[in-house]
């Protein structure tokens, strides 16, 4: 609300210093608000609310001044499970404040500090203990690997709570990868881990991949930058064939697919943005056609794939909303699809988006995947809802009508 501006917060903290000792306060929000520093104001007004369980200022306009008074604060919050003091990106040092008094909150689950303007030199104020915390969000700080080396050797003990970790668009380099991989396996509880926006490389996934065996509970792993290319798509593959491999040591094979899909192991994988290829897209591919844990994949920015459903339906439909797009999805559909020795019926849609020649791309794709179905027959339909046996014409030869959904 951004009609709550400095003098209207002054008159909010002499309204609270008045009824804070009288009322059991809970929940305090004043994200997006102009107040600025003069929230520092309103969280002194309350800090003695001993039953204050979350306290939002995201996006209020803290400089360093505004985040020493909240930090002194903390102290008398004991009951505190949220700060979220994210989207003030003036407040950089003023977060030392804070770190040094986070400590004392026993029972804080979640933490946010996204885009604070922190440096390597307000994290080195992280506390090494806590031990109750489940969500920790630092994206967008810019921390590079100096940052996430400082941080990373906090988690050498006393996050085993840790469940979600954001660290996307912090210009991590291999160097912080290697670092945080190094602890991966003592935050036992992690489920999510965010790494969009860093400088990837194949050393940067080669670390990641190398924490894997030790990082049993992860089940989330967002990767997206535009620095993803063919060269890390590979490696990418790498990981997904050895998640599998692991996956399979821990759960019997006789129980199949569909018992290893309920074990440990990855089974979200987001990769877009990218800088990818076809050569790329068919290493993802083929990492996902071999494991057996990932059920919801993404390379592309529109799409969402199952990896899962593709491998054991017996019928697959993607048209109308659910049409094929470009050959990037061709090529994840295909995929997924060989590995499918169940499937008795599959209806695609093409885009009118794309051009004749993509479109022949994406049948050609489909039907180097499918060569080995000798129970399917292609049919097309005409475009009245008659359906002929083989290919359209018009996407078996180089020309043909573009504009039009096959």
């Amino acid at each position: 609300n951004e009609a709550i501006d400095g003098p209207c917060a002054l008159l909010l903290t002499q309204w609270l210093e008045a009824v804070t000792a009288d009322v059991r306060m809970q929940t305090v929000r004043l994200r997006g608000t102009a107040a600025g520093d003069y929230v520092g104001g309103v969280v002194a007004a309350i800090h003695q609310a001993k039953y204050l369980r979350v306290l939002d200022i995201n996006g209020s306009g803290l400089s360093p001044q505004g985040g020493g008074i909240v930090g002194s604060c903390l102290k008398e919050m004991q009951l505190l499970h949220v700060l979220d003091m994210g989207n003030n990106p003036q407040l950089g040092s003023g977060a030392q404040y804070v770190l040094e008094n986070v400590a004392g909150l026993r029972r804080l689950h979640t933490l946010v500090l996204h885009h604070t303007g922190l440096s390597p030199s307000e994290v080195s104020f992280f506390p090494p203990k806590l031990s109750g915390l489940k969500v920790l969000d630092l994206a967008r700080n810019g921390l590079g690997d100096v940052g996430l080396n400082v941080l990373s050797s906090r988690f050498e003990a006393g996050f085993g709570s840790l469940s979600v970790l954001r660290l996307s668009d912090n210009d991590m380099g291999a160097q912080g990868a290697t670092a945080l991989a190094a602890q991966l396996g003592k935050l036992t509880s992690l489920h999510e881990l965010y790494l969009s926006g860093s400088h990837l490389s194949p050393e940067f996934v080669d670390a990641i991949a190398a924490a894997l065996p030790k990082a049993r509970s992860l089940q989330r792993l967002e990767l997206g930058s535009p620095s993803l290319g063919d060269r890390e798509a590979e490696r990418i593959a790498d990981l997904l064939v050895t998640d599998a491999g692991l996956v399979g040591q821990m759960r019997s094979m006789a129980f199949g697919a569909a018992a290893l899909s309920r074990g440990p192991g990855l089974r979200v994988l987001d990769l877009w943005p990218n800088a990818l290829t076809a050569e790329g897209v068919g290493h993802v591919a083929e990492g996902l056609r071999q494991n057996y844990t990932v059920s919801f994949a993404r390379v592309s920015e529109r799409r969402w794939l199952r990896p899962d459903v593709m491998k054991t339906s017996k019928t697959l439909t993607f048209t109308g909303d659910n049409a094929i797009s470009d050959s990037t999805e061709a090529l994840i559909l295909a995929a997924g699809v060989t590995a499918n020795a169940a499937l008795l019926r599959l209806t695609v849609q093409l885009r009118a988006s794309m051009d004749v020649s993509e479109q022949k791309l994406c049948v050609d794709i489909l039907a180097s995947a499918l060569a080995e179905f000798e129970h399917l027959n292609w049919v097309h339909d005409t475009g009245d809802g008659t359906l002929q046996p083989g290919l359209p014409p018009e996407v078996t030869s180089a020309s043909g009508p573009a504009g039009t959904d096959q």
